[in-house]
């Protein structure tokens, strides 16, 4: 019971997180502080084996998007991803485990790579000139992974 509840809140929060991401290009500290302490309370209520996936599935989650903001911002010479996505992905991680984590991050690597590429093709500028939020499609990306026949689909290609 406590566990569903807290996912309805935890995906709730995520969609409020996407459409502000989507039109102000920032993802607020206390709605993504809300996903990392709501899916750090479930680690309390899961066995142990589930706990420790998504206990891992945090911190690689924050330590893959600190590191990949890190070197964008050294080669770019310009902030390419947030801290606000970097703190999304380690609730998310949280949430989704290490087990589902790399499924979320391909498919929002995937859905803003077409939405890239559809801006570039049909309004015709320039690849360097396209700022787009990337917290829409993480959000798209860990909330397709909790979708309960997303699950079944993910368990049946890649069983662990």
């Amino acid at each position: 019971m406590v566990l569903e509840l807290s996912d309805y809140v935890i995906g709730a929060v995520l969609l409020i997180i996407a459409v502000i991401d989507a039109r102000r290009f920032e993802i607020p500290d206390r709605l993504s502080f809300t996903v990392i302490g709501l899916a750090a309370i479930q680690l309390y209520f899961i066995e142990r084996d589930l706990s420790m996936d998504r206990l891992m599935g945090g911190v690689t989650a924050f330590l893959l998007f600190e590191l990949t903001r890190r070197i964008m911002a050294f080669r770019l010479k310009r902030d390419a991803l947030g801290m606000g996505d970097v703190k999304l992905m380690m609730g998310g991680g949280l949430w989704v485990g290490l087990s589902y984590l790399p499924f979320s991050i391909l498919l929002a690597c995937l859905t803003g790579l077409l939405h890239f590429l559809y801006l570039a093709v049909f309004y015709k500028t320039s690849l360097r000139e396209q700022k787009i939020p990337f917290g829409p499609y993480l959000v798209l990306g860990l909330m397709s992974v909790k979708l309960p026949f997303i699950q079944n689909i993910l368990s049946t290609l890649a069983p662990f």
